[in-house]
């Protein structure tokens, strides 16, 4: 019977979901990957928070002889596909102009018997680890259908005989974790008002504190329509479930009045783009009745 046991995992966290997994990834092995895992008995799985990958310790010689080339041990390559359409949408560093594609490897970290190491070069996931889809770095792990609708990244984990996260001498198991930590993307608010409830004395009011906002004057939509908007002055990021009540409020003959007590929250696709101070800035675009 095999017995199997952890030969690494890669594990995904995401600030835009409430519990901070990021479920909506899935790792694709490149054909040479599956070759590898074939030969080696190697096992995969997707677990709630990422990969885990398994060996065969019945079959641990096979893989040995792959960790012990001198020139190319083995390589692991993972494609990394977006269950979620709207991925990009709220996580950094995507955007419409964004150039390259995001790539991580364990080859560059300083250390490969650690036992958590992240793979990413900053804090976070960011565009310091974007490559050029013609680069070295990727060269072969990309087909046809990826130029067309490329993978979110692509992951390289690496061992050979001189640098092996994977055993120790006495060839007993690390079990290392690889991290990845994405971060949500972060766009200005504005809200649109029909022409009916505009006026001097009309303001969103944050009960907590935490947002201001300004009138950015009257407005035009596609439609022609007249409306007045309303945009945050700070940037907030974009998350699975917000817990503000930013409230419309109007201010007359020193009486406040509430006009609507829980205004909408910002959608991951109402997203565009304004130049506020000669700077390109995103904003997440809410309707209120018009």
């Amino acid at each position: 019977m095999s017995d199997y046991q952890t030969l690494f995992d890669i594990h995904l966290t995401h600030d835009y979901f409430v519990d901070g997994k990021c479920p909506c990834l899935d790792f694709i092995p490149t054909d040479k990957t599956l070759s590898v895992m074939r030969n080696t008995g190697l096992l995969m799985r997707k677990s709630d928070q990422g990969l885990w990958l398994a060996y065969d310790r019945e079959r641990q010689e096979a893989l040995q002889l792959y960790l012990a080339e001198d020139v190319e041990g083995m390589d692991l390559v993972f494609k990394v596909y977006a269950s979620d359409p709207q991925f990009r949408s709220y996580s950094e560093p995507f955007s419409a102009s964004m150039q390259g594609l995001l790539y991580f490897t364990n080859r560059v970290l300083p250390s490969a018997k650690a036992k958590r190491l992240t793979l990413h070069t900053g804090k976070a996931v960011s565009s310091r680890d974007l490559v050029d889809l013609e680069s070295e770095q990727i060269e072969g792990m990309l087909d046809r259908k990826d130029r067309l609708v490329s993978p979110v990244c692509v992951i390289r984990i690496h061992a050979d005989k001189r640098s092996n996260p994977f055993f120790d001498k006495k060839l007993n198991a690390r079990a290392p974790r690889f991290n990845l930590h994405f971060t949500s993307r972060k766009t200005y608010w504005k809200y649109f008002l029909q022409e009916d409830k505009t006026g001097e004395d009309i303001y969103i009011f944050d009960p907590e504190g935490r947002i201001e906002f300004e009138s950015t004057g009257p407005d035009k939509l596609a439609n022609g329509k007249s409306v007045s908007s309303y945009r945050s002055k700070q940037s907030i990021p974009l998350q699975q479930r917000f817990d503000f009540r930013f409230q419309l409020k109007e201010r007359k003959n020193g009486i406040e009045k509430v006009l609507y007590r829980q205004l909408p929250f910002a959608r991951v696709n109402q997203t565009g783009k304004e130049v506020v101070a000669q700077q390109a800035i995103a904003v997440s675009e809410i309707y209120i009745n018009y």
